[in-house]
């Protein structure tokens, strides 16, 4: 019996000298589920993702809240996932306090498609949420949903926004800003909200300014989205706007822009004068690509294909494309089909391509492509010094050859 009891003598210490975490995860995972040991040092306040009272790692954890979106806005996987995805704050929130948000906007029938649009309402906390919805209801919105995204707004300053409401609601159309904002733009209230969200000084602007400034855009036929989303317009007088789009209309703007209100006279000026310039360039074409057309003899459908090769091509100002292909198909002799074959030629400087075409000719090269010209300058160099030294090492052969 004695070889028996030194050989357990042997293995016990190694046993016992195990850490008891080990020890207690080990034997946890063959129960299938972890119980906190009560009264132990060093376990209690164990600050591990991975421990939990049912042992959820992070990917259970994550399964759940994929579950929860999926199964209360009955949405697909994908849709879910975007959502997490949306900010790292989310993805630290814990499931159950998902579940409790989108229980509560729910009740209230904020639907699950306004939900999906404004992820960061899974981290609202939940009492924030239910006095942010009373204060909404308070404005009352025809349907809560209109108003979802000013949910964003600190709930000191939507206080102020319902105390505001109520002051003014018998005084103007529609008794809110957002759906008179909503009826004057032919824009839907939830999407006016988003910009509101961000711009709250439209709801403490004088109504009588407000109300003049965004007649006059409309009456010189700004876009809608366009001054929602530049809505800082309102701000100026309605004089001031009126002047400038008069302005501008004598140019004949195609597309008249909040910005040319707001921007410094130079840089209107100058703006004006190259849709002068680019509507004399185009002359009976409308777009760039119908001016290419013409120039390098392709029909619409072939020039979309070269173009979509570098599509970049087509946002150039057309004044500097007029320049490019009058120097490449004049003066350098180049081919409508050379240039088509590169459409990114149109996007490089002027000055650069006429530097580097002009060396090239120096050196006695004629490329047979522009591709080498629109090469990065540590690769374009690296040509030229090739060339040099293929030329040189024929010159030597030659002159051996000759003896």
């Amino acid at each position: 019996m004695l070889p028996i009891v030194l050989k357990i003598s042997r293995i016990t210490p190694k046993v016992t000298s195990m850490p008891r975490i080990v020890r207690l995860l080990a034997s946890s995972r063959s129960l299938g589920t972890f119980q906190p040991v009560q009264g132990v040092q060093g376990i209690d306040d164990i600050s591990d993702p991975t421990i939990g009272q049912n042992f959820e790692d992070f990917s259970l954890r994550k399964s759940n809240k994929l579950y929860v979106i999926q199964s209360k806005l009955k949405c697909t996987e994908e849709e879910a996932t975007k959502m997490l995805k949306w900010s790292k704050e989310i993805q630290a929130t814990d499931y159950k306090e998902i579940s409790e948000n989108l229980t509560i906007l729910l009740n209230h029938e904020v639907t699950p498609a306004c939900i999906l649009e404004n992820p960061w309402l899974l981290v609202e906390k939940k009492a924030t949420i239910r006095q942010k919805i009373f204060s909404l209801n308070d404005m009352e919105p025809k349907q809560l949903r209109d108003f979802v995204p000013l949910l964003r707004i600190s709930l000191i300053n939507l206080m102020k926004l319902q105390q505001r409401y109520k002051q003014e609601s018998p005084h103007i159309p529609h008794k809110h800003r957002v759906y008179y904002l909503s009826n004057q733009l032919e824009i839907e209230p939830r999407i006016v909200s988003k910009y509101l969200s961000l711009r709250q000084f439209i709801f403490y602007l004088p109504f009588s300014k407000l109300h003049a400034s965004i007649s006059l855009l409309r009456k010189y036929n700004v876009a809608p989205m366009n001054i929602l989303k530049d809505i800082w317009v309102l701000r100026y007088n309605a004089d001031l706007i009126q002047e400038r789009l008069d302005y501008v209309k004598k140019v004949e703007v195609k597309r008249t822009m909040p910005w040319m209100v707001r921007c410094p006279d130079s840089i209107l000026d100058n703006s004006l004068k190259i849709t002068q310039e680019n509507r004399a360039i185009l002359g009976r074409n409308e777009t760039a690509l119908e001016y290419l057309c013409e120039r390098l003899g392709y029909d619409q459908q072939t020039m979309m294909y070269i173009m979509s090769k570098h599509p970049a091509a087509l946002r150039v100002r057309v004044t500097k494309i007029k320049e490019i292909l009058d120097y490449l198909l004049i003066e350098a002799g180049f081919s409508p089909q050379d240039i088509a074959q590169v459409p990114r030629i149109l996007c490089h400087s002027l000055e650069t391509t006429r530097s580097r075409l002009n060396e090239l000719k120096n050196h006695g090269c004629t490329p047979s492509t522009l591709t080498i010209v629109c090469k990065s300058q540590r690769e374009y160099e690296k040509f030229v010094n090739n060339w040099l030294s293929c030329r040189e090492k024929i010159k030597i052969k030659e002159k051996l050859d000759s003896l």
